[in-house]
Order: C-alpha cells, then structure tokens, then sequence
C-alpha cells in the first residue's frame, strides 16, 4: 500500500528488535498466509457489498425532521400538484373497520340434508324393531307365559345391543314405556290411530328439514361481528346475504327441537326424543375462513393510500414552524411524489451517492484498523472476526428498517462494541461504535437523533465491560446502563420539540427489547471463542476461580506448589497492571503454569515436609525430573483443553534457563567439565514471546528465590529482585517478549513493594500498585507511549 504513505497513512516505523530468534522468524514465515493483502482486500469488499446489499433500496427519501420540531430551512411550496398520503393510523382504522366489518363466508353442503334425513330413517327403523321386541315381552309376561316371557326377554336384549342406538338407560325407558303402553291398551275401537314412533318420526323430519332450510351453522355467534352472514353456493355458483338471527348453531337447533316437541310431550320423552335428534344433526353451512380472509384481503388491497391533495405553489411549511402531524404529513407526500416522478438517472445517482457514504464511513474505520491495530489487520481471522460482527447487527438493523412498525430502538446495535471490546480492547470498541453509529444513521433516514443516542448508549456499554469482573455485567449492569443511556438522550431530544411524547415513551418500549437483545452478548463470546479459537476475560475469569477441579486437585497433592502459584499470580497480576499489559491473562497464567508438578510433588522444595527426594539421585536425573513438570504440565492443561495462550505460559515460565543447582552440583560430583553437557541442564523452553509471560518467568523465579532468603529488609529483597531480573535479560529470556528497560524498572520496583508486603504484612493489593506505577509513571517520563493491544497475542 505504498499510495498511502504519499498521502501520510503510512504506519509508524517498527522499533528495531536485535535479536529474533530462529523459531520466531519460522513463525513470521509461517504467518504469510494471514498477512495476504489479496485475502484482506476480498473481506474488506465482502463487508461492503454486504453492507450495501442490505441497504433498504428504497426510493422514498424520508424527511430528517420529526413531529414537534421547527423547521429550519427555507419556505417550502408545491412544486406541482401532489396528492397526499393517509397516514398509517387512518390506513390501520380502515383495516380494522374491514376485519370488523366484513361477513363471513359460509359454504353450503348440500349432502348434509340428505345425510341426515337418511340416518334418521334408518334411525327409527332400528328403534322400531326394539319397541316391539319390548312389547312383545311385555305381552308374553301380562299373559303369564314363563317360556315365552323368557325367549321374548332374551330376543328384546339381543334386538337392543344389535341396534346400534346409544341411547343412555335412563332415555330408553321413556320410549319403551309409552310405546308398549300404546300398543297394549290403546282402544280397539280406534285401530287407525298412529303410533308414537311413526309420530315422533314424522315430527323430526319435518323439523329437520325446516332447520336445514334456514341453515345450520358449525361454528358458534359470539365472533360473527356483522349483522350478516355471507351463504355461498359452490354447486349452484349463487351467492346471498342472510341474517344472522335467521340461521341457527347446532345448540339452537337442539334447543328448538326441544320447545317444540315439550308442547306435545311430557319432559322425559323429550329428553330421550333430544337424544335420537343429536344422533342425526349436522351443520350444512360450513365456514370458510380462506374464502373469509380472501375477501377482507381483497377489500384491503382497494384501500387508497392518498386523501385529497395539494395545489401547485400552494405553501407547504415556512421557516420557524413547528412541524404537526399534518404537516408532516404533507412533506411526507411530497418526497414520495417526488421519487415516482424521479428519472433513472435520478435513481441511480441516489443509490450511488448512499455508496459513496457507506464506503466513506467504512474508511474510517478500515484505516483506524490498519494504522493503530496492526494485531488485527494483520490476522486475516481478527479481521474476519470484526467485519461479521459488525455485519451481524447490521444485519438486524436492516430487517428492522424494512418493517413499518418497528423502532430502529429495539435493535441491539451495542453489541457488536461490546464483543470486540471485550476481544480487544476499548478503543477498538469505541471505533466500531462510530462505524455502527454511522451506518445505521444513514440506513434510518439520516437520523440525527438515532446517530447521537447510538453513540452515547454503545459508549457506555463499551466503558462499561472495559473490566468484566462476573457475568452479571452481561444481564444487568451494562444491558441497564445502555438503556438509561438511550432513554437520557431521547428526554433531551424530546424536550427540544413541541409534543411527541408519546412517540418518546413508545420508544421506551422498544428499549426494553434493545436491553434483552444485549442477553445475547454472553452465548455470542462463547460461540465466538470456539469458532475463532480465541480466550477472552470472560473465559479468563471463570478459569481464575480456585475451585476448578484442576486447582483443587493442585491444592490437595501439592498445597506447597498451589501456595507458589497464588503468590507467582499475585507478583504477575501487579507486574502486569503497572505496565499495561493484560493482569487477569498473567494470574491466571500463574496460577496454572505449575500443575505439571502434581505428577511427582515430592520432588519440590516447596512440598518436601521432610528430607529431600533429590539426595537418592544423581543430579542429572534430578535435572530431568524438574524438567519434566513443564512437559506434564502441557499434557495435562491439553488434556483438560486449557486455552492455547495459557498452554504459552506453562511452556515458557523457565525459557530456556539453566537449572543451576544440579548443574553445579553435577560438576563439583564429576570433577570434568567436559562430561556435563550444560543442555542436559537447561529447561527446553521457548522463550516468553509476549510481555505477559515475560513477567510470569520473573515473577516465577523472583518468589522462588526470595523464599530461601532468611532476611527479608527491603534492601536484600531489591537486591534479589534486581539481580534476578537482570540476570534473566542477560541470558536472552527476554528478548522475544517485547519488555522495555523502563517496563524492567517499574516491575522491579512493583516485585520489591509486593514481597515486602508478604513477609511484613503489609502487603499492596494490584490495584494500589497499579494506581501508584500509572503517577510515578506521569511524573517521571512525559513521552507518549504507544498502546500495543496484546489481549489478542
């Protein structure tokens, strides 16, 4: 990108670094794939044409003022005659009055009539044949024919159960009584008289066919809305209107059954005479509710969206006026009549001009990128990490610009801030603030309003995560602050206009969605860490908790070296925070770089009660031994999937140094320099490659040493620390891990204060060290230092 350094956004010049070893220029080879300027040019493009893809393409430019405000431009006139819009509450009451107003459509069934009539025949027929099987029992018993009775008895059960009829008990006796009664002492002298049967038979049918006639409805009146209801006739292609009143429910129908025969019958008959009807009766006019909503559809499509309309040269709005609703109205007509009447051209030069400023806004960000996060842009999956996240919630965005009842309020623009703060740092977090602010403004009709109050409210969530310290953060505080954040914002821009609260308080609710949508920030890292395979705080944090099984198990077979480690994370955390690098990455690191010595615990120093494993052995099998926890310890943090950079500091908290004690001691044994190899003394490394693991090896080594002191005055603990440090550098330990001189003082300094406390009680907790390294650090050197974002390395 040499055109850039002629217009001046070159990067700055890297520091010349004297030593690099071979295994990290293998490394930087092997990093060329990332570092493809073809790759990032394909992303960055990728993101674009995502971005502008989901760009509403529409050809109504929304005015950028609001109802309430004043208008600050010049008098503005019809150009020509327009017709104007209804508004959405005018569009929305005459779909209600359609739903409300429109009668449903019933299907009438020819069949069912026939159907019914049909299975009422049969019906009585079958009830026929049980009667007289009764009678004839009854008849055989009053004549004292013990046989006969019993045959006819046994025929009348056979006869019943064969019948089908499922008449309860208590309705069968009505009938059987009155019928046989009928047939049994009904006068002689009137043999034409008709029987009950045939009676209640002809009765039904014919209140069956009259109720078919009227029409019976399957669906209850209580939701019928309308006076009318709509009979549509497929068979014979006919339509008409018939009054709801006129037809009946199935419920009516009973009901009118039963009125009309307990004029004529006693209430049992009836009751059993009920039952045989609902046997028979079916609804033969059917709702339709495709054909229902086909025809409220149909009327909604006619809806006109203009009322009257506005004269040419006919005042629209006059500087200082205070937009109303109707007046909004009418500038909303005129921008939509102005696009229908727009050429090609026009079109076209609209949708390129909205290109122009994605990319110009996309620049800003892309630059920031490549000038001061170099970690990112030269990591085609960092890169490839922030473009997706951006677009995710842009994404949102964008589906929420295309639905009409929506606030661009509900969408949950914080957090794509939040996820690359916490992945990276505050300043990136803020930068995406802007990117996203930008975009959406544009995307919502160039908002103004929108713009500032997603400013303010992404900021917030973004000073707010800058130290996640639990996961509450992710449900309560920042989801809550963002919320607060916008709701402040919009009462001051709420205040500014004449009315419109309560588009304000709409807007409140749509915050409440805003805030749940920030819920999704916590899933979203996890989902992120697996696929990206990165370990952010949120991840640190939880593995900072003692009570992981690993820490436990520490605890419990090695207490001496689990002691070590949380005063290893104690120096680390405050030799971290002092010079800016990552303190939650060292205590952690620290309080897991020693677990390999589980494996053999006895062999320490710090876990030997009594005697000396060592004392039994030859020094070079001791070497070998102590050298080894570092190889157990990367076993088993693979084994319980530790993050890779917390592996980083299990595999370089000793470098390469030289475990000197068995090395002298296997010289003074052997009496021939020659014999002893110093390499088979020598931990097998690599070297710290970042500042964090840097200050784990000399907090490592510094905590070791100071416990075998007897006097522990500051002045021998300086001299210890100091000598250690400095020792370290000298044997290259540190070259790799990019810790200045004046880095080396401060922790120097911050080691001292931190063991004095722990062998005097008076002991300075990180965040008092950290305070008092960032004054001196003021006071004493006034150069600008440039923040290297290591959270990523």
């Amino acid at each position: 990108m040499g055109f850039l350094d002629k217009l001046g956004l070159q990067r700055k010049k890297k520091i010349f670094v004297p030593f690099l070893s071979e295994k990290k220029k293998k490394d930087e080879t092997s990093r060329f794939f990332n570092k493809n300027n073809v790759i990032k040019i394909f992303l960055s493009l990728g993101f674009l044409i995502i971005v502008i893809a989901l760009y509403p393409k529409t050809q109504v430019q929304e005015t950028p003022y609001s109802i309430g405000e004043p208008w600050r431009d010049d008098d503005l006139t019809a150009p020509f005659t327009f017709s104007l819009l209804k508004q959405d509450q005018e569009i929305r009451e005459e779909i209600r009055d359609i739903q409300q107003n429109t009668s449903p459509i019933y299907l009438l069934e020819h069949p069912a009539k026939s159907r019914a009539l049909r299975q009422l025949d049969s019906l009585f027929a079958n009830l026929t044949h049980v009667l007289d099987a009764y009678a004839d029992w009854q008849e055989s018993r009053m004549l004292e024919t013990p046989q006969q009775a019993l045959e006819d008895s046994l025929y009348y059960i056979r006869t019943r159960n064969r019948s089908g009829i499922g008449l309860e008990d208590n309705a069968w006796n009505p009938l059987l009584e009155r019928y046989a009664n009928d047939r049994l002492f009904a006068p002689s002298e009137n043999p034409s008289r008709q029987s009950i049967v045939s009676e209640l038979h002809s009765n039904l049918r014919n209140m069956l066919e009259e109720l078919f006639s009227d029409g019976i409805i399957n669906t209850t009146k209580e939701y019928i809305t309308t006076p009318d209801i709509t009979i549509r006739d497929m068979r014979d292609r006919t339509e008409r209107e018939t009054p709801v009143e006129t037809v009946r429910t199935l419920r009516e129908s009973r009901d009118y059954v039963r009125i009309r025969l307990s004029r004529q019958y006693d209430d049992d008959l009836v009751r059993s005479v009920v039952q045989l009807f609902n046997m028979v009766v079916e609804a033969n006019l059917i709702y339709s509710e495709s054909e229902t909503e086909q025809r409220i559809q149909d009327r909604i499509d006619r809806i006109s969206p203009t009322k009257g309309a506005v004269s040419a040269g006919q005042t629209i709005i006059r500087r200082g006026d205070i937009i109303t609703p109707e007046r909004h109205v009418m500038l909303q007509s005129l921008a939509r009549a102005r696009a229908e009447r727009a050429s090609d051209i026009e079109i076209w030069s609209k949708y390129a001009g909205e290109t122009i400023l994605v990319i110009a806004v996309f620049l800003i960000f892309f630059f920031y990128i490549y000038l001061y996060r170099r970690s990112i842009f030269d990591r085609n999956n960092m890169l490839l990490l922030v473009f997706l996240t951006v677009a995710l919630v842009y994404g949102i965005g964008a589906f929420v610009a295309r639905m009409d009842d929506l606030s661009p309020y509900v969408v949950p623009f914080a957090i794509a801030p939040i996820l690359l703060t916490i992945i990276f740092d505050s300043r990136v977090g803020l930068m995406t603030t802007t990117l996203i602010a930008l975009l959406s403004g544009l995307m919502f009709g160039n908002s103004f309003e929108f713009v500032v109050a997603t400013i303010t409210a992404c900021s917030i969530g973004v000073y707010s995560v800058r130290d996640v310290k639990d996961r509450s953060q992710f449900y309560l505080t920042t989801p809550g602050l963002i919320f607060f954040a916008y709701a402040i914002v919009l009462l001051g821009f709420t205040l500014t206009k004449v009315g419109g609260w309560s588009i304000y308080f709409d807007n409140l609710l749509f915050l409440v969605g805003n805030m749940v949508g920030i819920w999704l920030t916590y899933p979203l890292i996890l989902l992120i860490e697996k696929a990206f395979r990165i370990t952010t705080d949120v991840t640190l944090l939880e593995l900072s908790d003692t009570n992981k099984p690993v820490l436990k198990q520490l605890m419990l077979e090695a207490p001496g070296t689990f002691h070590h480690s949380l005063q290893v994370a104690n120096l680390a955390e405050a030799g971290a925070a002092g010079i800016g690098a990552n303190p939650l990455l060292c205590r952690v690191g620290a309080l897991y770089h020693d677990i390999g010595k589980m494996e053999k615990p006895q062999y320490f120093v710090e876990n030997q009660m009594s005697g000396n494993a060592h004392d039994k052995l030859k020094p070079r099998m001791s070497a070998l031994i102590i050298k080894n926890h570092v190889d157990a310890g990367v076993k088993m943090a693979k084994d319980i999937e530790l993050p890779e950079m917390l592996i980083d500091f299990i595999k370089t908290h000793h470098g390469t140094s030289l475990i000197r004690y068995f090395y002298e001691k296997a010289m003074n044994e052997s009496g021939n320099e020659q014999e002893i190899q110093e390499e088979d003394f020598r931990y097998d490394g690599p070297i710290p490659g970042s500042k964090e693991t840097g200050i784990l090896l000399l907090a490592d080594g510094v905590e070791a040493a100071s416990r075998s002191m007897s006097d522990h005055s500051y002045q021998k603990l300086e001299n210890l620390v100091n000598r250690l440090v400095d020792d370290r550098l000298a044997e290259g330990q540190l070259n790799n891990c990019a810790l200045t001189l004046k880095d080396l003082k401060v922790i120097k300094d911050i080691f001292t204060r931190i063991l004095q406390g722990m062998y005097h009680g008076r002991i300075k907790y990180p965040g008092q060290i950290e305070e008092e390294a960032a004054a001196e650090k003021i006071i004493g050197d006034k150069s600008t230092v440039e923040n290297t974002d290591t959270s990523t390395q």
